[in-house]
């Protein structure tokens, strides 16, 4: 075995895992926004889900089936891979969350190595293993961070900007007990 496999063993499960756990922010994300918003699941499902997958969760809500059609939402989202840029933002868009992902050639770069290290174990299609060194590793770990960090400011402005376009609730605060109706410290 060379160095190089050696040291391959010892990184590729980090670059994976730091992938994969990219991979399920974005799932998660997508999750929390699809079930919780209307409006945004059916742009969504326009969009990223098949016909006949479509089809099958409007028959779902037309005969009341709201458990069964979320749950089935939930299993479309989890078998889809987020470890592709193009695939990100585009189900980031049709969720609802204008994302303008400039620069993306670096994650990208990670996202292949990635599929390299997992589906071909680490060998390039010149024969050549992928040398993923601490450098590299760090990179990958910046870079992730950095496209996370972006995704949950632009989430928080969008979530901002839904809150204030909602009408306030106007109705009266029930009524409470304090100490000018006869509330004391003693009833406490």
């Amino acid at each position: 075995m060379t160095c190089c496999m050696a040291r391959n063993m010892l990184t590729n499960p980090n670059v994976n895992d730091i992938i994969s756990a990219f991979d399920s922010f974005i799932c998660s994300v997508l999750l929390v926004r699809l079930v919780h918003d209307e409006n945004a699941f059916i742009l969504y499902s326009d969009k990223m889900f098949p016909k006949k997958f479509k089809e099958d969760i409007d028959i779902l809500k037309a005969n009341n089936e709201d458990g069964k059609r979320e749950q089935k939402i939930i299993e479309k989202i989890l078998e889809t891979s987020f470890a592709n840029i193009n695939t990100i933002k585009d189900a980031m868009k049709y969720a609802g969350f204008s994302i303008e992902l400039n620069d993306l050639a670096q994650i990208s770069s990670h996202f292949r190595n990635r599929h390299i290290l997992i589906h071909r174990n680490g060998k390039k299609k010149d024969g050549e293993y992928l040398n993923i060194g601490d450098i590299e590793l760090a990179e990958v770990s910046k870079c992730t961070n950095n496209l996370t960090i972006k995704i949950l400011s632009i989430i928080a402005k969008v979530v901002q900007k839904e809150n204030e376009s909602k009408p306030k609730d106007t109705r009266p605060i029930p009524h409470v007990l304090t100490a000018e109706n006869g509330l004391k410290l003693s009833d406490i």
